[in-house]
This record gives C-alpha cells, sequence and structure tokens, in this order.
C-alpha cells in the first residue's frame, strides 16, 4: 500500500531481558501528512525459558513469559510489518536500541533484509530542535508537548514518538520529516541489506 512519500512508521520495542535479541512487544504508529493513520502493538515470543526474563523488565512493561506463550515470533512479527509498511522509514526515541533490536533478532535467525530500511532517531531530532530543553526523555518531552503517554506501553511509546516528530516538524516551519532533516543537517541512518549500519543520522 502506498502511505505517501511523507510517511514515516513509529516503533517501540519491549524487552523481555537485558539484551536486545529478546523482544517481547513491538508498538507502531504510522504518520503521513502530520496526521496519525493507524497504530496497534502486538506481543512478541523471543522464545526464552521463564528463567531467561529479566523480573526487572516485566515490572516496568507488565508483560510476563506466559503472556507471549501464543504470541508470534519475531520473523513473524518482521514480515507482517514489513508487508504492511514496505518502503516507510522507522523513527524511534532511542533509535540505537530499537535498530539494535531489529539487527540482532534478524541476525539470531540468519534472516538478511531484501533492502535497506532507513530510520531516525526522535531523540536527536527533539535535542536539535528544543536545544534549551532540559531533557528529552519520551516521558518529560510528551508532557512538555501536550502528548499523551502510557509509558513502556509498547503502541502508547510509539504513537508518542511520532507526535513528537510531528511537533518537532512544525516547530521548524517545514512540512515533513525530510525536510526537517535537511534544515538541521541531518540525514537518515540505514540498516543495510546484510544488517549493517550505513549513512548513520548524525547525533
Amino acid at each position: 500500500m502506498d502511505w505517501g512519500d511523507d510517511a514515516f512508521l513509529a516503533i517501540d520495542f519491549e524487552t523481555a531481558a537485558n539484551f536486545r535479541e529478546s523482544a517481547c512487544a513491538v508498538g507502531v504508529a504510522l504518520y503521513s501528512a502530520g496526521q496519525l493513520i493507524e497504530s496497534r502493538a502486538t506481543l512478541i515470543n523471543p522464545q526464552l525459558d521463564s528463567s531467561e526474563w529479566n523480573p526487572f523488565n516485566t515490572r516496568i512493561h507488565g508483560i510476563s513469559h506466559g503472556d507471549v506463550a501464543d504470541a508470534p515470533s519475531f520473523e513473524q512479527v518482521w514480515n507482517d510489518l514489513q508487508a504492511r509498511y514496505d518502503g516507510v522509514p522507522l523513527v524511534a526515541h532511542n533509535a540505537a536500541f530499537d535498530m539494535g533490536v531489529i539487527r540482532g533478532s534478524l541476525a539470531q535467525i540468519n534472516f538478511p533484509l531484501e533492502e535497506p530500511v532507513r530510520y531516525t532517531c526522535s531523540v536527536s531530532l527533539a535535542r536539535a530542535t528544543w536545544p534549551d530543553m532540559p531533557s528529552v526523555s519520551l516521558p518529560i518531552i510528551s508532557e512538555r508537548l501536550g502528548i499523551e503517554l502510557n509509558h513502556h506501553e509498547a503502541e502508547s511509546d510509539a504513537r508518542a514518538c511520532g507526535g513528537i516528530v510531528v511537533a518537532a516538524v512544525e516547530q521548524l516551519g517545514v512540512e515533513h520529516l525530510d525536510q526537517a532533516l535537511s534544515q538541521l543537517g541531518r540525514g537518515w541512518g540505514e540498516i543495510s541489506p546484510d544488517l549493517s549500519l550505513s549513512h548513520r543520522a548524525r547525533d
């Protein structure tokens, strides 16, 4: 489906353990022309024993081993995202983490990408747009911008991330994210088909 040249997909992963190949949920929010088009969340089965789950992570996001027993694998979820949002660039709040989840999880199953995946970071975008803001953590900047947030609920985090991008684009007086990045002297990062990073967006 053609979502438009200015579309982007805000994405947020939650993990079961202290390594990135343990995604247990993903939230996505599609934005186009400055508007939220759709959002959703999906549980992911990281295929770990219950003993491998970190109780601290579960306390943070509320997802337990039993919750994901019948959930799809990362590969199934990724295939679904790629089929639905093919070619739409990604945005994440602290993209290094979320892109690390993608790279690590795909590498773990020897699943190379067919096409590069473009991405940028809403943390870097927010710092450059509001340099006087004391913190651009997701809860603080969401509160400052009046964006609703239920932190560590994947869909809510993704929606908030996208809302920050829309607010930054408006603040900079441009029409879409490409123009905002260009105005700030930044570019898209890219996950290459071999899962390496190239053309990293400057922080």
